[in-house]
């Protein structure tokens, strides 16, 4: 396809999902909201390879929240986290390379994939973000992980006491946490990978 790359797909595939939900465009950035105050910035970084548009889907959320207690309230700070919104797996698989956090669209099928990420913005993200800037809610990071919690919703608190304890909390103290999450939110993608690895750390605990 002539013609096609990063500025392609943001104009024709990108634009028509941002800009009608607030967000102001300035070159490859995007900005929901107003600093100081609530603000959500996604950015496109553009990556080279040969024969794909490829790119880093950044984005981040001004501010953020941080607390190193597991049953501590969060304590809302002013700086903002950054995340990277992966490539979805069924999307990355045909390229060849497990790295998801790269967005590799290959030219031939660049229609297919825009439309693919347009699809997840408007089902998933915008949605989110524009949360951001009508209720209380906030980024926790831990480690390498970042996660979103909604602080208006009483059932999803514990979401953030094992994202920012998952590294030091022990399984069981984890579990509690975790049995609450699944009773409203068992197909939640974090719920799951949480079950996984908690209950892998389960069972290494328990053979010592």
């Amino acid at each position: 396809m002539t013609g096609v790359d990063l500025d392609w797909l943001l104009a024709n595939k990108v634009d028509p999902v941002l800009r009608p939900a607030g967000f102001r465009r300035k070159r490859r950035t995007y900005t929901l909201g107003r600093r100081p105050g609530r603000a959500v910035t996604v950015q496109f970084r553009s990556h080279s390879l040969p024969d794909k548009i490829s790119f880093f889907l950044e984005w981040g959320a001004d501010p953020a929240v941080s607390t190193n207690d597991l049953d501590a309230a969060p304590i809302e700070s002013g700086e903002p986290f950054y995340t990277r919104l992966a490539m979805p797996p069924e999307l990355a698989g045909p390229t060849g390379d497990r790295s998801h956090d790269t967005w590799k669209v290959p030219l031939s099928e660049a229609d297919r994939y825009a439309d693919a990420l347009a699809a997840l913005l408007i089902q998933e993200y915008v949605p989110m973000w524009r949360g951001l800037m009508d209720r209380p809610k906030f980024g926790l990071t831990t480690g390498e992980e970042t996660y979103l919690i909604d602080a208006t919703q009483p059932t999803w608190a514990p979401a953030h006491r094992i994202a920012l304890n998952f590294l030091t909390a022990t399984a069981d103290e984890l579990d509690a946490h975790l049995r609450q999450l699944e009773e409203h939110y068992p197909t939640n993608h974090w719920v799951r990978w949480w079950r996984q690895a908690i209950d892998e750390r389960k069972r290494a605990e328990q053979r010592g």
